[in-house]
């Protein structure tokens, strides 16, 4: 039966970032929110009824994930005992794909990407010109949305009348159109920030409702996202890693980026650190990875939270001041994109 208090990071991972073998082992967390703190893997990365409701019929989502993770702990363990062996692509992708899309960082980044894309649009609706820009009153028919409202209205009003008469009226119609569209969209500005202001209030329970509905879809990582990083060659790496909330980095040159804010083309050198001292590293392209200390940089900036290290050090406590950077950064770009390629691209609040 689920519980209450339910890992999006699971404890057979957390595990690794400790240094003794109590069932429920002390590791320390760096957290942008609350500094540094001693913990457990039982009280770490966590939150109630993340998945699931803790009274539920019938098999929830917590607990499909699980039973999963009887087969996630065989493939660690199996993935540690490599030694110089390559290996085995389909596992590592498998893990990786399953860790990332299941954890709070997925989701916290669902949540924030969708606030930066209402809060854009919140700033178009502003000015009645954004709004008549998006209608295409001066855009060819099949790119207007003004035209092609009044075609369905030209059609309904006057549906026997020959071509000659609707083409007239349809100009008649934009024309009126035109003339009166910023007196009544201005009359309708408090109305229009209200449900801006409305949905911009829901979408973190959008965010988290849709998260749960693709894991609940499919436990089993997704087949595509599993074939891109199967592609890359998989090793084991030493080091002295800490562990990111997002569990997985896409390394670009001394750079990097949280692996699920990364497009394809740029998942060509994945890692992820699998216990303190040991990583899993993926490469198509033989790149060297650079130093821990650099890695844990990284980590770091791409969390979103916090990042856990087996041991208070002090050597990491200047890291907690850049958590969360990377992945904000990330977010913008993704959602400065998604706005430029969309039909509210070329309107800009000047």
């Amino acid at each position: 039966m689920s519980g209450k208090k339910q890992h999006y990071i699971p404890q057979v991972l957390l595990r690794g970032f400790s240094l003794t073998d109590a069932k429920f082992p002390p590791i320390v967390v760096y957290s942008r929110n609350r500094g540094v703190y001693k913990t457990n893997t039982r009280d770490a990365a966590a939150e109630s009824e993340f998945y699931s409701p803790y009274e539920h019929e019938g098999i929830s989502l917590d607990d499909e994930i699980t039973t999963y993770e009887g087969k996630l702990s065989a493939q660690l363990d199996t993935i540690k005992t490599a030694g110089d062996n390559a290996i085995d692509p389909e596992v590592a992708a498998s893990v990786v794909v399953h860790l990332a899309l299941r954890n709070d960082h997925t989701r916290k980044m669902f949540g924030s990407a969708g606030e930066g894309i209402v809060s854009a649009l919140g700033e178009v609706f502003r000015e009645a010109k954004n709004a008549r820009a998006m209608m295409g009153f001066d855009k060819p028919f099949n790119e207007s949305m003004a035209k092609q409202e009044i075609r369905k209205l030209s059609l309904k009003s006057a549906p026997a009348i020959s071509m000659v008469q609707r083409a007239s009226l349809e100009k008649q119609l934009l024309q009126k159109m035109e003339r009166e569209f910023d007196e009544f969209y201005n009359g309708q500005m408090e109305t229009i920030q209200g449900a801006i202001e409305r949905l911009l209030h829901s979408v973190d329970g959008m965010a988290t409702e849709a998260h749960r509905k693709a894991l609940s879809n499919s436990i089993v990582p997704p087949e595509l996202r599993v074939q891109v990083l199967a592609k890359l060659n998989w090793r084991l790496v030493s080091g002295s890693f800490i562990l990111p909330d997002c569990v997985a980095i896409s390394v670009l040159g001394n750079e990097a980026s949280p692996y699920m804010l990364t497009d394809e083309e740029g998942m060509k050198n994945v890692l992820m650190p699998i216990s303190h001292d040991l990583g899993m590293h993926g490469t198509s392209c033989d790149a060297t990875l650079p130093s821990s200390e650099r890695l844990n940089e990284l980590f770091a900036a791409c969390s979103s939270e916090f990042f856990i290290a087996p041991r208070v050090d002090d050597g990491l406590r200047p890291l907690v001041e850049i958590v969360g950077t990377r992945t904000a950064e990330r977010v913008a770009d993704l959602t400065n994109d998604a706005a430029a390629q969309s039909k509210f691209g070329d309107v800009k609040n000047e």
